[in-house]
């Protein structure tokens, strides 16, 4: 990651990747709209998706066209938001994605301990691979129920998921909704388990 802290330093990678822009005039529309409609904390994920939907054998500098193109509202942008969303945890942490489409995403490449152990194999592909998931399960994702995301120890050794321990992925505040909601979802499917077990459980006399 790119690691980029300023408007400035943004619009100087993207001139070294592409070119200059014709005139000061042009670059400066285009800063100001990036600016305006981008936050400081969004520019790395912003190039990250220029460069994946811009190719720069173009050799021209994108103008306030391509950057509306690339708003938040696209799957891509969002993609790169929820994977740099995710880059600080690691499957020592049961996690819950406030995205459902990243939730999904990574249930879709085997589970959170999975995501993890792929991402640190091979950080350019499993980025790749997600972004494409979450593309395509854009629409058919966005209801889906809160789940918390089981990591290794959880998983392995089937420890109890306390609330308190896990980490909330995305927005902080829909986080605590949807995991406040995703430990009802477990109580609610773990007392209808027990209720099965009973009325299916044979009399002992039966099988005297």
């Amino acid at each position: 990651m790119s690691n980029i802290k300023s408007y400035s330093e943004f619009m100087n990678a993207v001139e070294a990747y592409y070119c200059s822009y014709e005139n000061a005039f042009k670059k400066e529309i285009v800063f100001t709209y990036v600016r305006k409609n981008f936050s400081m904390d969004q520019l790395d994920n912003l190039f990250a998706v220029l460069r994946q939907k811009y190719p720069s054998q173009y050799k021209t500098p994108p103008d306030e066209h391509i950057f509306h193109s690339l708003s938040n509202g696209s799957p891509e942008a969002k993609a790169e938001q929820a994977w740099a969303d995710m880059a600080r945890y690691n499957s020592g942490h049961s996690v819950l994605c406030a995205d459902p489409v990243a939730q999904e995403a990574v249930k879709s490449m085997g589970g959170w301990d999975e995501f993890c152990e792929y991402r640190a194999k091979d950080n350019h592909w499993c980025h790749n691979d997600f972004v494409e998931r979450y593309a395509n399960l854009q629409a058919s994702a966005r209801n889906a129920e809160p789940e918390v995301l089981k990591g290794f120890t959880e998983k392995y050794y089937r420890k109890e998921i306390r609330p308190e321990n896990v980490k909330l992925i995305g927005n902080q505040e829909r986080g605590k909704m949807l995991l406040e909601r995703a430990i009802q979802n477990v109580i609610g499917y773990e007392c209808g388990m027990k209720q099965l077990k009973d009325v299916l459980k044979i009399p002992q006399e039966v099988t005297e």
